[in-house]
């Protein structure tokens, strides 16, 4: 009941987060730990969400491959992470896994992520919340690092248009997103 709770609540925040909505004064909070995986360099949308958590009395843990993050944007300052992936003891305790967004869809570039797409630890992770039954969150070209993951075969994801092929190649159904385009669930994937 917990985890269906907030998994409405993390769904409405997604499509607030989408079309630029304020949140307001509201307190969903239950107890909900997020475990936010970050990429380098990480977009300028992670802050929005980092802060939108926080709002809402969410404990966020940072994790990356390093101890300090770069930004796509000169909007944002390099982040801290709470913990390196190689010092994480494991998922017990968190709620959900959040994959950063990262330059790829509204910034063209080549290949999005690749810090996290070439990290075998990383994906690992990814696969492992997933077995869990961890929430699982991922923005404009995370997609990318969850189906190499190997996680999205025959789930229901919504693609960003700049992607087209991405989603496909992963074996996933592909619903076309875009800023007002309501989250899409399969199972414990938003």
């Amino acid at each position: 009941v917990k985890q269906a709770r907030w998994v409405a609540a993390f769904a409405a925040l997604v499509l607030c987060l989408s079309t630029a909505l304020v949140l307001g004064e509201v307190n969903l909070s239950d107890g909900v730990s997020v475990l936010l995986l970050m990429s380098e360099p990480y977009g300028a949308n992670t802050n929005l969400w980092f802060n939108s958590f926080e709002k809402l009395g969410w404990s966020v843990t940072i994790v990356g491959l390093k101890d300090t993050i770069e930004s796509c944007s000169f909007l944002c300052s390099p982040v801290k992470v709470d913990v390196t992936l190689d010092q994480l003891s494991g998922l017990s305790g968190f709620d959900a896994l959040i994959v950063s967004t990262m330059p790829g869809t509204a910034l063209p570039v080549a290949f999005p992520a690749p810090d996290l797409r070439a990290s075998e630890p990383a994906l690992d992770l990814i696969r492992q919340a997933d077995a869990a039954g961890l929430t699982l969150y991922a923005g404009c070209s995370g997609l990318l690092v969850l189906g190499d993951a190997g996680i999205l075969s025959g789930r229901r994801v919504v693609f960003n248009p700049t992607l087209p092929t991405a989603c496909a190649s992963f074996g996933a159904i592909c619903v076309q997103g875009g800023q007002a385009q309501l989250p899409v669930t399969d199972g414990n994937l938003i």
